[in-house]
């Protein structure tokens, strides 16, 4: 592909000039509302250079919330189509739901602006998941994985294939999104078809993990923040750009200053209207300190490790003599029964400020046998009781199936007659579960409170376990107490979500006042 068949599609929009590439297709098309910053006029010359067949193996790794899937996913499709009404499109995500929002969102806006568009689409073909343009293109959605039997694609793009952590830090779900892209998506491509993979990156193994070691793909790899000086050969590669300028294609100029946001502006300074800050520097380092080093180097940066045991460092736990009235305190239950040896019982004691800060005020972790357990936990409640009353939750993990279901009547009945007890099951791989935590962890925000002794504040010996347990998570041989640790903490975190939504209701007459119900939901 040449500069000349630049030159011939440059005449096709010569009359509308807004049609020059997606984001001035979207721009006109949402009548101002959509913005063009200039990381996303960037990608759109790269989705230009995708729909000529210049670029044919495209992957672009952006932060999240910074409309990678808008340009992507929705103005770009329709954008190819009013220019190439034949092209056959197929658009799959990470559940098919999400594909025809998509899909719903590009028919809607070629209908609504159909007096400025020359593409039109067949009255008996206009599914939301698959319509038909009249010159015999369109756009089909689907979920990846999926089956997409009997269809061929000028153009497939994958947007999100991972639905979060879980998924994406499963080797079972990598592994069945990797085949599905070699069986099902790659079988589907038109000969000199693209593909175009846009998502954030979760893993390295993720789906643009594995198309990297193979030739021939352009990888746009913008982070929230520069971590060098950028220029268009550090986005997007010296031997890409060098070969554009072999061939006459021009690339737009690309400029980022070490340490200088992506979007720092909603709507650019040298734009009309302009001065609205967007995710700027502040807002950057406000997530940065919220999500923790892990999730903002990967999701954020683009730079996605193997999580390994220095999730917790040793000397990021704060210790304080006691911690400040007015918690929200909850004592989680993370159980087993193994007498003697395997995993023990823990059971955390964890309470959080209205600011936020978290204070672990006590730790149970013993091997028992199932008698034993019930004992634990049942002198444990009374001693909580003792302190904070027995409407103070108790939560414990509960198993799946019937089995799961009895143990539960059991404790309730019999065990923690009286106490506000919950059993919830808990989904999800540990070390996932964990990085909420880990996140405050590093940031300083986790205390861990020394009990009261006759002589004054003493250090009680569960710190120890506690602090030796989450040093070597998640690689240990045991991750009791970081587990119960961590469920305790999103469980305050739920109840202090779920009580601010029932205060504001409330507050504005909605709803009757009326006491918690017991758990938390």
């Amino acid at each position: 592909m040449t500069a000349a068949v630049l030159d011939r599609t440059s005449q096709r929009i010569a009359k509308r000039a807004w049609l020059a590439t997606p984001d001035t297709f979207g721009r006109r098309l949402s009548h101002g509302t959509l913005v063009a910053p200039s990381h996303l006029r960037l990608l759109s010359w790269l989705l230009y250079l995708s729909s000529i067949g210049y670029v044919r193996r495209l992957t672009i790794a952006m932060p999240p919330g910074h409309a990678k899937s808008t340009a992507t996913s929705r103005w770009f499709p329709g954008w190819d189509l009013e220019l190439r009404p034949k092209h056959k499109i197929i658009l799959a995500s990470y559940e098919s739901t999400l594909a025809v929002e998509h899909g719903k969102a590009v028919r809607e806006m070629l209908m609504e602006n159909a007096d400025k568009l020359h593409v039109r689409l067949k009255a008996d073909s206009q599914a939301a998941d698959r319509w038909v343009t009249m010159a015999g293109g369109g756009l089909r959605t689907a979920g990846a994985g999926g089956s997409i039997t009997g269809r061929r694609a000028d153009i497939f793009i994958v947007d999100d294939p991972f639905k979060g952590f879980d998924d994406s830090h499963s080797p079972t779900q990598r592994g069945a999104v990797w085949n599905w892209y070699r069986s099902v998506a790659r079988t589907r491509l038109l000969p000199g078809g693209s593909i175009i993979i846009v998502q954030t990156r979760w893993h390295p193994e993720d789906l643009i993990g594995m198309v990297s070691e193979q030739p021939n793909w352009v990888h746009l790899r913008l982070p929230a923040i520069a971590e060098e000086d950028e220029s268009i050969e550090t986005v997007v590669g010296a031997e890409f750009v060098a070969k554009c300028a072999r061939d006459g294609v021009p690339l737009p100029a690309w400029h980022r200053a070490e340490g200088e946001p992506l979007w720092p502006w909603l709507i650019e300074p040298s734009d009309v209207l302009a001065g609205v800050p967007w995710y700027s520097a502040d807002e950057m380092a406000e997530i940065r300190d919220e999500v923790g080093e892990y999730v903002w180097q990967t999701l954020y940066q683009q730079n996605p490790t193997v999580i390994d045991g220095d999730m917790f460092k040793r000397d990021n736990w704060v210790r304080v003599d006691a911690a400040p009235a007015g918690l929200q305190v909850v004592r989680r239950w993370d159980m087993a029964a193994t007498e003697g040896g395997g995993d023990a019982t823990a059971g955390v004691l964890m309470g959080r400020a209205k600011n936020g800060r978290v204070y672990i005020l006590d730790v149970k972790h013993e091997r028992y046998g199932p008698s034993g357990v019930e004992r634990l936990i049942a002198n444990t409640a009374e001693e909580d009781a003792e302190k904070y009353g027995r409407k103070m939750p108790i939560l414990i993990e509960q198993e799946g199936g019937s089995a799961g279901k009895n143990v539960a009547e059991h404790y309730a009945a019999t065990v923690l007659p009286g106490f506000n007890v919950r059993f919830e099951g808990s989904t999800g791989d540990k070390t996932v579960r964990a990085l909420p935590l880990a996140a405050q962890v590093e940031s300083g925000n986790v205390y861990l409170v020394r009990r009261e002794g006759d002589r004054g504040p003493e250090t009680p010996g569960w710190w120890s376990k506690l602090i030796d347990e989450a040093a070597a998570f998640p690689n240990g041989a045991h991750d009791d107490i970081v587990d119960a640790a961590s469920l305790a903490y999103m469980d305050l975190l739920r109840l202090a979500k779920t009580r601010k939504k029932a205060s504001t209701a409330r507050a504005t007459g909605s709803i009757t006042a009326q006491p918690m119900r017991a758990g938390i939901r």
